[in-house]
């Protein structure tokens, strides 16, 4: 297994070696017109040796020596070669912050992620830990830096009680420590998120508190039970998932903060329970229970663009005939609620400032068009 232990760009692989390459096939039209190719080469050949030499000597981009890494297991061993059979040198807990020494070049897989193995350096000592629990931290960005490492934990699907209970608590404890509006916004939000993640990983997997994949049994968990306020059952999902009213609730208390933009977009990801079961004016509804939200929160956000872009694309879809039709065969209490939405979703748009905002009401009107009142 090869280690990497100072990497800098291969020369081969470089945009020299590429130019160097590709004269070859001057050569030969070098050789049949000698006096127009030689100054030329000259040219070429002091062009290459000095890019060369500002790669060699230019640090590679990504990672380096001496980088922070967040562990993001509630325990991983840290083993004496980079494998999983290597001899342990020590735990480490979820939160431990790592300087990073060295890497291996491919990555392995260890269940079901993949990643390389890190050489970290410890009290005295230095080992090899998977790469999968572990994440890049810049201490120069720490919100950028937490975010990146706890959205990487949440993608993990396939973790057990114990793993889900030390990233719930480590933010839980960041919680308590904030200082102020955006640290509180931004652990208030990845606590909620932290519980959500816990109580699911406790029903699809059992965890290993004998709760055996019962929900009821997970959220009367010691833990969970007290905040079990803030979660509401979803029966097609067949789990718990944040109200999402508790969630913009949060957000407007630091409405000010430096960050709620930016968690305001990440609350319009999260999941809503129920389903729309095919209901056009559902669907609407849920786009502006998400999207809408947002808007109206930030009519001038850094994500608006973006926002009006998905809604553009939702309310005039690729196959329009379709949902002109859907829209058409639309009567009684469905049609009244779907044109409620849309005049609601034109009101929330007319207070935002954006050269997109007139083919999202286009779309919108377009909707209106064909619904047909009932006489």
């Amino acid at each position: 297994m090869k280690i990497i232990q100072h990497p800098r760009p291969s020369f081969r692989s470089s945009p020299s070696f590429r130019f160097f390459r590709s004269s070859r096939s001057i050569r030969s039209a070098q050789s049949s017109h000698p006096s127009q190719f030689s100054q030329f080469s000259s040219l070429i050949g002091v062009f290459s040796l000095a890019l060369a030499l500002v790669q060699l000597l230019t640090p590679a981009p990504g990672w380096c020596e001496g980088e922070q890494i967040f562990i993001m297991g509630s325990i991983v061993r840290v083993r004496a070669e980079p494998s999983t059979q290597g001899k342990d040198v020590a735990l480490v807990k979820f939160g431990e912050m790592l300087q990073m020494l060295a890497k291996t070049d491919k990555p392995e897989r260890v269940g079901n992620l993949e990643d390389c193995w890190l050489q970290v350096k410890l009290d005295g000592k230095t080992g090899w830990l998977f790469g999968g629990l572990a994440c890049l931290f810049d201490t120069g960005r720490p919100f950028d830096s937490y975010e990146k490492a706890f959205d990487k934990r949440l993608e993990i699907y396939e973790a057990g009680r114990d793993d889900a209970l030390a990233f719930f608590k480590f933010v839980q404890e960041k919680l308590k420590a904030a200082a102020d509006s955006d640290e509180k916004l931004f652990f208030g939000f990845y606590r909620l998120r932290a519980l959500q993640y816990l109580v699911a990983r406790m029903t699809r997997n059992g965890g290993n508190s004998g709760n055996g994949g019962n929900s009821r049994k997970a959220i009367m968990d010691p833990v969970v039970k007290p905040l079990a306020d803030n979660l509401v059952f979803s029966e097609p999902a067949g789990e718990y998932f944040v109200k999402s009213d508790i969630l913009w609730a949060l957000h407007d208390l630091y409405k000010q903060a430096a960050l709620s933009d930016r968690i305001a977009r990440k609350i319009v990801d999260m999941p809503l329970p129920g389903e729309t079961e095919g209901f056009y004016s559902a669907m609407v509804a849920r786009e502006e229970m998400t999207y809408g939200e947002y808007l109206t929160r930030h009519p001038d956000g850094q994500f608006v663009e973006e926002v009006l872009t998905h809604l553009e694309k939702f309310f005039r879809p690729s196959v329009p005939d379709k949902i002109s039709n859907e829209i058409e065969a639309i009567h009684g209490g469905e049609a009244s609620a779907l044109r409620k939405y849309l005049d609601e979703f034109k009101a929330i748009l007319k207070k935002v400032e954006h050269p997109k905002v007139v083919d999202v009401m286009k779309a919108i009107d377009g909707n209106l068009e064909h619904l047909r009142d009932d006489k």
